[in-house]
């Protein structure tokens, strides 16, 4: 994996059949292995992903601006190097590239072929534009120098930016269901009164006076119709968790709000880009990894339009050396998580890891399949219960 080809010069994305891009990264990885003596025959490695590409066509709304979970977490827990091949939901596409940063490969799919396209977008503004620009472009959400006229995207990359324009007009940071939310969010807090409380909190230069500031400007905020707003599913939908999902969270939003109280009391806000963005729409004080880093140590990046599901299928045995899987055994219909975690225990090589978030203590890992270790770190989000690390016997 370590030697395939650098993407700096090639069109990026959703154009490409997921098929041929699952079958170039798995083609790389077995040229490695040539040299051991295994076999580097990939015809029989991946048939297609038809349902896949089936079920992913058509206009997705984005949802997801920036990714909402602590790379902090897995890069501790997974710890990938060079040479290395990593699975991961493209999402917001951050977390894409502060898991490439590493020099590991990276093989990012998202059902949502928006979130593919902005993904694909933030990776080639990574390889392509001056790092300056780069880091104003993603830093300010806004092509205020028009840098977006010098990338070199797919054409269905290409289509799906020009149509939605994230970066005109308000910018990238209020595009999507969560930029809208966070938009929202903000008017809320300017109509309790809250916004100077709210600043203090990541103004403050210890936690004490952080938690202070958290209790105050929660006690305005939430009121009495702000309370009773918890009690309804609303809120997690205006962050993009469909009811189905938040459905199997004992306590509702109410426990969200409680996370995330956690997490504005016990972590320093100075160091939250997360929350600086969603509250104060600025990394004031702080910026992700992928901005502060040097786009020059990215690893091999493959998007691909698919489901988990269509992935795992299409890959051959032991392919991946780790994964970064989100929430995502909590949208898999209980009728289908025993086949995904089957899929999922194949395609990894033994003593593989993975992440996922946790809502709740449902969904456990089979224990003849995965070791699981609960980790005690806080998710900089504040948006999960907890964080588990899975470990392929």
């Amino acid at each position: 994996v370590e030697a395939a080809p650098s993407l700096a010069m090639q069109p990026l994305g959703i154009h490409r059949s997921p098929q041929r891009v699952l079958t170039g990264v798995v083609a790389e990885k077995r040229k490695q292995q040539v040299g051991s003596g295994r076999t580097s025959s990939t015809s029989r490695v991946i048939e297609s992903l038809k349902r896949s590409s089936s079920t992913s066509s058509g206009r997705f709304p984005l949802v997801y601006n920036q990714s909402w979970e602590d790379p902090a977490v897995d890069l501790a827990a997974v710890a990938p190097t060079a040479g290395q091949l990593l699975l991961t939901i493209a999402s917001g596409g951050c977390n894409v590239l502060n898991f490439a940063m590493t020099g590991a490969t990276v093989l990012a799919f998202d059902r949502n072929p928006a979130q593919v396209a902005l993904t694909d977008l933030k990776v080639a503004a990574a390889r392509q534009l001056p790092v300056d620009s780069f880091r104003r472009l993603l830093s300010t959400g806004r092509d205020i120098d028009r840098d977006l006229d010098h990338l070199d995207l797919s054409p269905a990359t290409f289509a799906i930016v020009q149509s939605e324009r994230w970066f005109q007009g308000r910018g990238l940071y209020a595009a999507g269901v969560f930029g809208s939310a966070c938009t929202l969010l903000r008017g809320w807090v300017r109509m309790c009164d809250a916004t100077d409380v709210v600043e203090a909190v990541f103004n403050a230069d210890d936690l004490a006076s952080q938690a202070g500031a958290w209790q105050e400007s929660r006690r305005r905020i939430r009121g009495r119709l702000g309370r009773a707003f918890l009690t309804t599913p609303l809120p997690a939908s205006f962050f993009g968790v469909p009811f189905r999902v938040w459905r199997q969270v004992p306590g509702g939003c109410v426990a969200l709000a409680d996370w995330v109280d956690k997490c504005l009391t016990t972590l320093p806000a100075k160091e939250n880009w997360f929350w600086q963005r969603a509250l104060l729409d600025d990394y004031r004080t702080a910026s992700p990894p992928y901005l502060r880093a040097d786009p020059g140590q990215l690893g091999p990046i493959h998007t691909v339009v698919a489901e988990l599901e269509d992935v795992l299928a299409s890959s051959p045995p032991a392919v991946f050396d780790a994964a970064v899987l989100l929430d995502a055994m909590y949208w898999v219909a209980p009728r289908r998580r025993e086949a995904v975690w089957l899929g999922l225990h194949r395609c990894l090589r033994p003593k593989g890891k993975v992440t996922m978030r946790r809502f709740t203590s449902s969904c456990r890992a089979p224990a003849a399949l995965f070791d699981e270790i609960p980790l005690e770190a806080v998710d900089r989000s504040g948006c999960y219960a907890g964080t588990s690390l899975l470990i392929r016997r």
